[in-house]
């Protein structure tokens, strides 16, 4: 029978594996057992089923998703693994680290995300995502994309002169510092509702402001984009004020 912690992972569209603060498995569900290619029942170690020099990286990243939940910072870390399966063969993947809490109990929540499938969508995204990029050069909106999850994988112009910095320092994770700390939590509960759910959402936050100056208020509409198995997100920001005057 499962337990409570098993529905952290059974919840998830894409191959997930919860661990204790020491790297022992808890849950797993179908999807990432058919990954990682070997059944992983409670208290297998993550040494199990991964490659010796990814444990270490792994045993760090997750001290700092522990470091940010317990500052109440809700940003995921993300880490290029290898598995070794049991057929000799290994695959590549990107593990996505959060905190998660089943009955008062912290778990750290890995989902696997594999690398070589990922770049055989990019390749496929690459005519699609020069159409868009080419339609929000035409646009008066802040755009931001991602791939798969909430990591943006693409900023327009626009949206770096809204939040008055270089587009290259707003992808990624970037564009969420700019919003006010008070706005945060809502902002990335809207993306993960919209990526996990594959729903729409509307919602309005605050960027943070300047010495002296009073905080701009962006609405912004968030809607998921699906590519194979893997679910991302399209929001597009306007200030509100250009959207009270209709300009």
């Amino acid at each position: 029978s499962k337990g409570p912690t098993d529905g952290v992972c059974d919840s998830l569209p894409v191959p997930a594996v919860g661990c204790d603060r020491g790297g022992t498995v808890r849950a797993a569900n179908d999807a990432f057992v058919a990954f990682a290619g070997v059944a992983v029942p409670p208290g297998t170690h993550w040494r199990a089923f991964l490659a010796p020099e990814d444990c270490d990286r792994l045993a760090t990243a997750a001290g700092s998703a522990l470091e940010d939940d317990l500052r109440g910072r809700r940003h995921a870390h993300d880490l290029a693994v290898s598995f070794r399966r049991p057929d000799g063969t290994v695959a590549r993947a990107e593990l996505r680290l959060r905190m998660a809490t089943a009955e008062g109990e912290k778990l750290l929540v890995a989902t696997a995300h594999n690398l070589e499938e990922q770049q055989r969508q990019v390749r496929k995204l690459a005519a699609s995502e020069h159409r868009l990029r080419m339609l929000a050069t035409a646009v008066r909106v802040g755009l931001v994309s991602s791939h798969a999850g909430i990591r943006a994988t693409y900023v327009n112009d626009r949206c770096a002169e809204l939040f008055e910095s270089e587009v290259d320092d707003l992808v990624g994770f970037g564009w969420l510092d700019r919003v006010h700390p008070e706005d945060v939590d809502a902002m990335v509960a809207a993306l993960e509702e919209v990526v996990g759910e594959a729903t729409e959402r509307d919602v309005e936050v605050r960027l943070r402001a300047r010495a002296g100056e009073e905080p701009r208020n962006l609405r912004a509409r968030v809607v998921p984009v699906q590519t194979g198995g893997e679910v991302g997100f399209v929001a597009s920001f306007e200030e509100l004020a250009d959207v009270d005057t209709g300009t």
